[in-house]
C-alpha cells in the first residue's frame, strides 16, 4: 500500500490536481482525482431510479464503465440512497450477505454517500469499493465529502437537462449550470487575494491576484509551507492571525500593514475565515485581501490638510484676538507701571511695609493675569499636528478656553455665566484640539447673536457618572430647520464672508468623533445649545 498522506498533502494534491484538470471531464475527473489521492479501486457515481441505480460515471482500474443497472434492496447503497454516508471495512460482505456483487467482485470496503438536488432530495451516490481490507482514515473520508460536493453540482447538470440559458442579469445561483466552474472564475476574477491554508500552514489554494503578490504563479505556492514564502515578520503575523481563527472557529478582519522590498508600504484590508469538517475541528483558513494602500494615502493626504487648515484657523484666530489682547495686555501694564513709580516714592518716604506690599501685590496679581493670558496663548498656538491624546483635566482645558474668548464677551457686551466646578475630573484628550472646537462654538454663538438686544452666554457642565456634557447655550431662539440640516455638512456657512474665521461645525463634528465623544444641536429651555458629550478617563 501507498505511504498515508496528511490532510494538508491530500488537500494540496487535490488542489494541483484540480488546478490542472481538463474541464471537460467533468465528473469523470473529479472520480479520477478522488480514486488516486484515496487508493479507492473502484469508484462510480449512480443516478437513482425507484428501487434501482445505474451507474452514470465510473472507473475500475484504468476502465470505464457505465450504463450498469442493479437493483438497492440488500445493499448498502440502499442505505446511502436514503440519505446516508456508509462506510464500512472490511466487513461490508459480512454487513450485507444478501449483496451478491460485493462477493462476486471481492469487495471488502464501501463508502457511499448521497447527492441531492436542489429540492435536498437524494438523486443519486457517489461509491468507492477497494478489495483490500484497509479501513479508510479520516482524511480520506473528508476528501471524499469535499470531492463530493463538486461532483453533486456536475451531477445536478448532467441530470437537469434542456433548460434554457439564464441571463447574467436574472441570474438564479441556485440554478447555474457549471456552478462549481462559475464559483472558481469568481474566485480568480476577484480584485483582491484569496488563499486557503490548511492547519499545517501548508497552501491548499491561491487565486492569481494572491501569487501574483509574490510575483510566482498559483501553482508556485500550493503545496508550499508558508515559511518557505514568507517573509520572517509576514509569518509570525499569519501564524499569530491563523491561530486566533482556529482557536475561535470565528471570521476576523483587520487591516494590515505591510513593508515592500523596494522600502514602500502596502497597506490592506484582511478577512480570516474558518474552514470547518463535520466534526467541528479547523482543517484550514481561508483569507481575503484587498490593496487599500491608496485609500490609506489619500486618507492620510486629507488628514495632513485638515491639520493645515486646523492650524490656519487657529492662526487666524489668534490674529483675530492680537487687538483684543493687547488691551488685555495693556491695563496690567498700566497697573503695574503706576504702582511701580509709587512703591519707588514710598519705599524712599520709608513708609511702613504693610502699606508697600498692598501694592506690591497688585502688582503680582497684574503680572500673574498678563502670565496666564500668554500661556494660554502660547498653548493654543502650538502646532497640535503631532500632539498624542493625554490624560487631561476638563477644567485646564476650559481655563484656557475661557481666558482666550472671555475679551471677546467684554467687547461686545455680552454676559458670560459658567457653574464650572470640577475636581479631579479627566479626559482623554488631544487638549488644543478640543479648545479650537469649544472656541469655535463661543464664536458661533457671538456671532449669532451680535445684534440680539438680551447678549448672555453660558457655559454647563453636567456630570452623567462616565460621561460629561459640556454645553454651551446661548441667548439665541435656536436655528431654522434648513440650516440644522446642513450645518454640519464640509463647506456649508451662513456667515456673510468675512466674519467667519472657525473650523466649520464640520470639522468640528470629526475632531469631536475622534475623542469618542459626540457634537449636538439642540434647544435648551428654548433656547440655542451645542453640547460635547465626552467619555472620562
Amino acid at each position: 500500500m501507498p505511504n498515508k498522506r496528511s490532510l494538508a498533502e491530500l488537500l494540496s494534491s487535490f488542489a494541483r490536481r484540480i488546478d490542472d484538470r481538463n474541464e471537460q471531464d467533468g465528473i469523470r475527473g473529479y472520480l479520477k482525482i478522488l480514486k488516486e489521492l484515496t487508493n479507492t479501486d473502484i469508484i462510480f457515481v449512480a443516478r437513482l431510479k425507484g428501487r434501482s441505480a445505474s451507474v452514470v460515471v465510473g472507473l475500475d482500474g484504468d476502465d470505464n464503465f457505465e450504463d450498469f443497472v442493479y437493483e438497492l434492496e440488500g445493499t448498502p447503497c440502499d442505505i446511502a440512497a436514503a440519505g446516508n454516508c456508509v462506510q464500512h471495512a472490511p466487513d461490508v460482505q459480512d454487513k450485507f450477505p444478501h449483496d451478491e456483487l460485493l462477493t462476486e467482485m471481492n469487495i471488502h470496503g464501501y463508502i457511499g454517500l448521497p447527492l441531492l438536488d436542489l429540492s435536498g432530495n437524494v438523486h443519486g451516490i457517489i461509491v468507492g469499493l477497494n478489495h483490500h481490507k484497509e479501513e479508510k482514515s479520516k482524511d480520506h473520508n473528508l476528501l471524499y465529502r469535499m470531492v463530493s460536493q463538486l461532483i453533486q453540482v456536475e451531477f445536478r447538470n448532467l441530470v437537469e437537462v434542456d433548460k434554457e440559458f439564464i441571463a447574467f442579469d436574472n441570474i438564479d445561483v441556485k440554478n447555474v449550470p457549471n456552478m462549481g466552474r462559475f464559483f472558481y472564475s469568481v474566485l480568480e476574477n476577484l480584485p483582491g487575494n484569496i488563499s486557503v491554508i490548511s492547519t499545517k500552514n501548508v497552501f491548499v489554494y491561491v487565486n492569481e491576484g494572491y501569487a501574483d503578490f509574490f510575483n510566482l504563479k498559483p501553482n508556485d505556492l500550493i503545496g508550499k509551507n508558508i515559511k518557505e514564502i514568507f517573509p520572517k515578520a509576514m509569518y509570525e503575523i499569519s501564524i499569530n492571525t491563523d491561530k486566533e481563527i482556529i482557536d475561535s472557529k470565528k471570521s476576523s478582519n483587520f487591516d494590515y500593514r505591510s513593508p515592500l522590498s523596494d522600502g514602500g508600504v502596502f497597506y490592506s484590508n484582511v478577512t480570516k475565515f474558518p474552514f470547518i469538517n463535520s466534526d467541528g475541528e479547523v482543517y484550514a483558513v481561508g483569507m481575503m485581501s484587498f490593496d487599500i494602500s491608496e485609500s490609506v494615502k489619500n486618507r492620510k493626504e486629507l488628514r495632513e490638510e485638515k491639520l493645515k487648515n486646523i492650524q490656519a484657523t487657529k492662526l487666524a484666530t489668534v490674529g483675530e484676538m492680537a487687538a483684543s489682547l493687547t488691551h488685555e495686555l495693556a491695563n496690567p501694564l498700566t497697573i503695574i507701571q503706576g504702582l511701580s513709580e509709587k512703591v519707588s516714592i514710598l519705599v524712599d518716604r520709608n513708609v511702613e511695609k504693610e502699606t508697600v506690599q498692598v501694592d506690591l501685590d497688585k502688582i503680582k496679581s497684574a503680572t500673574t493675569r498678563m502670565g496666564k493670558l500668554i500661556n494660554s496663548l502660547r498653548t493654543f498656538s502650538r502646532d497640535d499636528s503631532k500632539e498624542k491624546f493625554e490624560k487631561t483635566p476638563l477644567k485646564d482645558i476650559l481655563d484656557v478656553t475661557v481666558d482666550l474668548i472671555s475679551h471677546r464677551f467684554d467687547k461686545e457686551n455680552v454676559q458670560f455665566d459658567s457653574n464650572v466646578v470640577l475636581n479631579d475630573v479627566f479626559v482623554n484628550a488631544q487638549t488644543v484640539l478640543i479648545s479650537q472646537v469649544l472656541i469655535n462654538l463661543f464664536m458661533n454663538s457671538l456671532d449669532a447673536i451680535y445684534e440680539n438686544d438680551d447678549k448672555w452666554i453660558k457655559l454647563i457642565i453636567e456630570d452623567l457618572g462616565q460621561d460629561l456634557i459640556i454645553r454651551i447655550v446661548d441667548s439665541g431662539c435656536g436655528i431654522e430647520d434648513e440650516v440644522v440640516m446642513n450645518m454640519f455638512n464640509s463647506f456649508y456657512t451662513t456667515k456673510e464672508i468675512g466674519r467667519g474665521t472657525g473650523l466649520g461645525l464640520s470639522l468640528c463634528k470629526e475632531i469631536v468623533e475622534q475623542h469618542n465623544a459626540e457634537l449636538v444641536y439642540e434647544l435648551y429651555n428654548g433656547n440655542t445649545s451645542f453640547l460635547i458629550k465626552i467619555p472620562k478617563a
